[in-house]
């Protein structure tokens, strides 16, 4: 806490934000604690962490709507968790002991409604309007656990945040009770699940948001204690086997949606609704990929160049997420700078700037970030290039070969 105090002092933010790494184990508490259970969470939010700044690309509070709609929330949570003594409408369980944590909270989706394919004998009305919702993130996925203590709210107050890096996303269940027969499931983390609401009226499919996103955000409570925290960082410090970080973070919202439009095409993450039951029963329905908004100006430079490979890896690179989107489809003049960076060093030479493309791709791959792909492109390139004679040695023998490189776009 004093080192975040002295830091915003200081003005140390953004691109020049200091981060304090706790490693010394003499820090923290070595009790052997099971669990911390029902944690009262403010929100939580998934997003990537760059210069200092998080930006969220999807944000769910937990006391939503009119407070009708929080107290039916709260007692679908409390119904469906066979757990009457809930109190807090979103908490997050961190079960040491089974190196996992689970944030459960409710959503007014109307609960179970049987589907024409479905028994007739289920009835349409679910017992409970709703649905409650798991979050499973386990210790073995963290690659990184940030901490800022001085986080300051809208209405004036100072909140904490835990700031996850995950190697993937969570698991998303959700579980409906489907009849008064049923009993012996309630409590049950229910299926598992692709998208949930950001809000009460929400019908969006925020799968991208989610998946796309490296980093998930917990922000507590204000009643949660000192000791309470300073307990659960000591016990993730031990079974995820990580060093706790501290720094001052700003905060800033960011939709999908409000990207600019891309250089090239490739598929969206949204193409998975097509495979739902309603839109395989309907004949009536085409199926039209779901290709990204591109920017025809972009579009037209880069194929101009003839090249199918740079197009390719471009799209590539894309698809790697919003560690990559956050800093190139921010706006418009950040993405004219890249795609013209790529093409005039692709004027250069083509094959040096395709293999550092390619190994752009497999370094954030591995790091699942990357500070600047700007500065990181530059690098790379300017490397190779004292590389040339050894690289156009291995590209001639691999031609000789036959041999063909394989580039994946991910999904």
């Amino acid at each position: 806490m004093r080192f975040q105090i002295i830091i915003d002092s200081l003005h140390f933010v953004g691109s020049c934000n200091a981060v304090l790494q706790a490693a010394n184990k003499q820090m923290f508490l070595e009790d052997c604690i099971a669990a911390h259970m029902f944690l009262p969470l403010e929100a939580f939010h998934f997003g990537s962490l760059l210069k200092g700044q998080f930006l969220s690309h999807f944000s769910r509070v937990a006391c939503l709507g009119t407070a009708l709609e929080q107290l039916r929330s709260l007692n679908v949570l409390r119904a469906l968790r066979n757990c009457p003594a809930i109190v807090d409408p979103m908490f997050v369980d961190f079960e040491h002991d089974r190196d996992i944590f689970i944030v459960r909270f409710a959503i007014l989706d109307g609960g179970f409604r049987s589907k024409n394919n479905e028994n007739s004998k289920i009835t349409n009305t679910s017992p409970i309007p709703g649905s409650a919702i798991a979050l499973k993130v386990r210790y073995n996925s963290i690659r990184r656990v940030l901490v800022d203590l001085r986080v300051k709210l809208p209405n004036g107050a100072r909140g904490r945040r835990i700031y996850f890096h995950l190697n993937y996303p969570p698991e998303i269940r959700k579980y409906q009770r489907k009849t008064e027969d049923d009993e012996d499931k309630i409590g049950s983390d229910g299926n598992r699940w692709r998208s949930i609401p950001e809000n009460n009226d929400d019908k969006r499919d925020n799968c991208a948001a989610i998946n796309e996103s490296p980093y998930f955000c917990l922000q507590l409570r204000q009643h949660v204690s000192d000791h309470t925290l300073y307990q659960l960082l000591s016990r993730l410090r031990v079974r995820a086997v990580l060093s706790i970080e501290f720094a001052n973070l700003k905060f800033r919202y960011l939709s999908v949606f409000d990207y600019v439009d891309a250089p090239v095409r490739f598929i969206g993450c949204d193409y998975r609704p097509y495979a739902c039951d309603e839109v395989i029963i309907s004949k009536e329905r085409n199926y039209e990929l779901p290709f990204s908004r591109v920017d025809p100006a972009c579009e037209k430079k880069i194929r101009d160049c003839d090249v199918f490979g740079l197009e390719y890896l471009i799209a590539a690179l894309l698809s790697r997420g919003a560690v990559v989107k956050d800093q190139i489809l921010i706006d418009k003049r950040t993405r004219d700078a890249f795609v013209d960076m790529i093409l005039q060093r692709f004027k250069d030479n083509e094959e040096l700037t395709l293999e550092a493309l390619e190994r752009l791709i497999n370094m954030i791959d591995e790091s699942k970030q990357t500070p600047c792909l700007f500065t990181s492109f530059q690098k790379i390139r300017n490397t190779l290039g004292g590389q040339k004679d050894i690289l156009e040695e291995i590209y001639h023998d691999n031609k000789r070969e036959g041999y063909q490189r394989v580039r994946k776009v991910s999904f």
